[in-house]
């Protein structure tokens, strides 16, 4: 007899198109982001009572003074670039009973964590394997490593002058043009020591465009498709082909009509979808909602602390290499736990982080999470200083970030996790 799961899904950080207007890219707009993050929460459907009696539970002791729908927006203060060092008690411990509510039904979280520089590479870059293979005398059957070299260059250095060519609709001097401002842009790495690997990528990148293997097909403006976590989402799902399972998505976005096309396209007749429901007439979606929310906003801080470029001054800071502030590991008892526990859920596998190829954010929290996870108690955690555990948990990042990436068949050195990949061994790896 076949099990039937119920999924519920939602999203946060989602711009409905990417744009650029006066050489202001919008995901870096304040309060907005450069990662997506779509929620997945699968339920078996003889749980499902129970679990709707818990959160209602919930919503009621943590809401009740509230009028209106409860929302994780309102909840999960998590701003700047601290972490969860800004979350309150109220908010941690809200948080840590969904957590325990997730471990008690057995319940499954995928957190697809969406790069957007990624996705406006993948809408415009097209690239030329055949004629690279020929170039490094190595055939290559994959474009990885050059979409996250470009990705990851671009989201790093991108210029006002990158910016007018990468968000113009394509015509004969496009691909001059961004060759051009990546020329420029590397100017300002060159004498920059801790950038010596970024400046080789740069040239490459160059090179590539130069060579005709890389062009560029460019648009005003990148319309989002929601194919990519509609893609990766069933990609988990039709590994089991014995389970009945219906899914249904918040209304208010296309992803359920791309994800009914996805399912035609494949032929997979043991998922159905739902008509979209709103949050606030629905209990599951908004049990979705906060884990969204939560990771979406936590995603925002942890890319924001990587960000070069100060916003406010318009100057980049080339003179360190990137990590996240101390402030991250400044967390108090109730904030640890909290860590703690999300920690031994990812890897548990009750909570699980899908990404794309440009995946630094989503691997640098898991990293996190599972870094604090290994402390026994708060007292050991506390017992080791800011400074240290920083320390420790970027030594950690480089092994967990080489041993991601090269699952994707994209290659680093073990010993340097902040440069881009297309280095002088690409193509040796």
């Amino acid at each position: 007899m076949s099990k039937k799961f119920h999924i519920f899904s939602d999203e946060s950080n989602h711009d409905k198109s990417i744009t650029n207007k006066g050489d202001n890219i919008n995901i870096d707009n304040k309060g907005l982001s450069r990662e997506y993050v779509r929620s997945f929460l699968i339920i078996d459907t003889s749980c499902l009572n129970c679990v709707r009696d818990e959160v209602e539970n919930l919503e009621k002791r943590y809401f009740s003074c509230q009028g209106s729908e409860p929302k994780g927006k309102n909840l999960f203060k998590l701003s700047e670039k601290v972490g969860l060092k800004n979350l309150s008690d109220g908010a941690a411990n809200y948080f840590f009973k969904l957590l325990d509510i997730i471990d008690k039904y057995d319940i499954k979280i995928f957190l697809v964590i969406f790069n957007k520089f990624e996705y406006v590479i993948n809408k415009s870059v097209e690239i030329d394997l055949n004629r690279l293979s020929k170039k490094i005398k190595c055939t290559l059957e994959e474009d990885k490593e050059i979409k996250y070299s470009f990705a990851k260059y671009f989201e790093n250095h991108y210029s006002n002058r990158l910016c007018n060519a990468l968000f113009k609709e394509k015509d004969s001097q496009t691909n001059y043009r961004i060759k051009k401002a990546i020329h420029d842009m590397n100017k300002g790495l060159k004498n920059h020591k801790l950038k010596d690997y970024e400046y080789i990528v740069g040239k490459n990148l160059y090179s590539l465009i130069d060579d005709g293997i890389v062009s560029f097909n460019t648009k005003g403006s990148y319309k989002w498709d929601y194919t990519f976590e509609s893609k990766v989402f069933l990609d988990l799902m039709n590994q089991d082909d014995n389970r009945k399972i219906t899914i249904s998505f918040d209304k208010g976005t296309r992803v359920s009509a791309v994800f009914k096309e996805q399912l035609i396209s494949r032929n997979i007749e043991n998922i159905e979808v739902t008509e979209d429901i709103e949050s606030k007439e629905d209990i599951f979606i908004r049990f979705s909602d906060y884990f969204a929310t939560f990771f979406g906003k936590l995603s925002r801080s942890y890319s924001n602390s990587f960000k070069l470029k100060d916003f406010e001054t318009g100057k980049k800071n080339y003179s360190t290499v990137e990590s996240i502030p101390q402030s991250w590991f400044a967390l108090d008892e109730t904030q640890f736990y909290l860590a703690k526990r999300i920690g031994e859920l990812i890897n548990k596998g009750s909570v699980i982080l899908l990404h794309g190829i440009l995946a630094d954010t989503p691997i640098g929290l898991k990293n996190y999470f599972q870094f604090i996870s290994d402390f026994k108690e708060f007292s050991d955690y506390q017992a080791v200083d800011n400074v240290k555990l920083s320390q420790l948990n970027n030594q950690r990042l480089s092994e967990t970030w080489n041993t991601s990436y090269s699952k994707q068949g994209i290659f680093f050195s073990p010993y340097d996790a902040t440069y881009g990949a297309l280095s002088e061994n690409f193509g040796k790896s």
